[in-house]
């Protein structure tokens, strides 16, 4: 699932990206993998019993974020890992792809959205 996630990214972003195709779909999947955790550590956070500093809050989600970003770049820029990724999903459909891609990108950022929003209602 993991992988197909990112095809379906790969394949929304355009072949002439600036950083490249791979490392731009590297860099989205994280940001948006990064939205839902941090919906799920919200409400984590708001429904918790114990108090947490401030400052470890604060370095949990950047190591959340770093963390998420570091293990996407390094799995998936695998020339090897991307050569087997384009042959496994090369008999898909592009367009069914793209727009798979495209939901996950709506649905992260709206699950980000309405648990701010139901958290900051609570």
């Amino acid at each position: 699932m993991y992988d197909f996630i990112y095809m379906c990214i790969y394949f929304m972003v355009p072949r002439k990206a600036v950083l490249g195709r791979s490392q731009s779909a590297a860099s989205l999947y994280s940001i948006c993998l990064s939205f839902i955790y941090l919906a799920v550590f919200l409400w984590i956070v708001a429904y918790q019993p114990i108090q947490i500093n401030n400052k470890v809050l604060l370095a949990l989600v950047i190591f959340l974020f770093i963390g998420n970003l570091i293990f996407n770049r390094t799995h998936f820029l695998k020339f090897a890992k991307q050569r087997s990724l384009l042959q496994k999903y090369e008999a898909w459909k592009k367009w069914k792809l793209k727009v798979l891609g495209i939901l996950f990108l709506i649905f992260s950022f709206a699950f980000f959205i309405a648990s701010s929003i139901i958290i900051s209602l609570r």
